[in-house]
């Protein structure tokens, strides 16, 4: 939750901290043999983009892929 709702573009963290945040659990998912990622319930589009980047970035450094389904 934004602690500005009037501000639809306030965001408490960068984008980076967010994507890096992501990147660590889906390094921890992926370590722990998870076989499918799923991104769900992000209501703001800098969260589902920031999450779409780190699983693209942890797979492009593994050279390995799992399917990925967004809800």
């Amino acid at each position: 939750m934004s602690p500005k709702v009037s501000d639809p573009a306030y965001r408490a963290v960068s984008f980076e901290e967010v994507r890096d945040a992501y990147a660590e659990q889906v390094r921890g998912l992926l370590d722990g043999g998870a076989d499918l990622l799923v991104p769900e319930t992000i209501f703001d589009t800098m969260n589902a983009k920031a999450c779409l980047c780190a699983i693209d970035e942890t797979f492009a450094a593994r050279g390995a892929r799992v399917p990925v389904i967004i809800s």
